[in-house]
């Protein structure tokens, strides 16, 4: 039996075709919710091309998400508004990564608030930088999309938002 899909409203209606039948079955089922739906987070990346592309495949997803090409611009975003998580760089200019997440960490005492390196810079002696700055996670770039994904989903949907 022929299946044809068509988007109605934020609903998928499904007509199954029944080549006997004088009239087409149809069922309508619910279309699963983005799995970062609701979720505010920032991106920061001295490449902006890497920045507004991880930036907008987040969206993508559901989420909502801004793109910083500095450290000083992220410290002053997140200090302008709520945020669940931040996707940073390590090999920054000025100020790398870590030291942002460390800044941030300082600064957010008490709230819990999702940091991770996405990150090409893994040579020697970063790793255990990464571990005393209190990284959730690291990935290495290019990071893959739907591994990232999922990985802030689990962190999302976890009810207490610990580390993973």
């Amino acid at each position: 039996m022929p299946v044809e899909t068509s988007d109605l409203l934020g609903e998928t209606m499904i007509t199954k075709r029944d080549p006997w039948a004088d009239s087409p079955k149809t069922s309508i089922t619910s279309t699963p919710r983005p799995p970062l739906q609701g979720m505010r987070i920032l991106v920061v990346d001295d490449d902006c091309d890497t920045a507004e592309t991880l930036a907008m495949l987040l969206e993508m997803d559901g989420a909502q998400a801004s793109a910083c090409t500095s450290a000083q611009s992220a410290l002053q975003t997140l200090g302008e508004g709520h945020w669940d998580a931040v996707l940073l760089d390590i090999g920054m200019p000025v100020m790398d990564g870590v030291e942002v997440a460390q800044a941030i960490r300082d600064r957010t005492v008490g709230s819990r608030l999702f940091v991770a390196a996405v990150t090409g810079h893994v040579q020697g002696g970063i790793y255990d930088r990464i571990a005393e700055a209190e990284f959730d996670l690291v990935f290495t770039k290019p990071a893959d999309p739907e591994h990232l994904c999922r990985a802030l989903a689990a962190w999302w949907k976890a009810p207490s938002k610990k580390v993973l």
